[in-house]
């Protein structure tokens, strides 16, 4: 919730998931998970 008021509408922004460990935890991912409606999984994304 509190992204949402600081950052606005997010509907059409894309969260790329680079499977960065930093980025694995399970409360960072929960927390992206429901701020960002779209999702790239690190399979769909290309190499560093």
């Amino acid at each position: 919730e509190k992204a949402n008021k600081e950052l606005g509408d997010l509907r059409y922004i894309i969260f790329q998931d680079d499977e960065d460990r930093q980025q694995r935890m399970r409360g960072a991912l929960d927390a992206v998970e429901h701020v960002f409606h779209h999702w790239i999984e690190p399979k769909d994304c290309a190499a560093k």
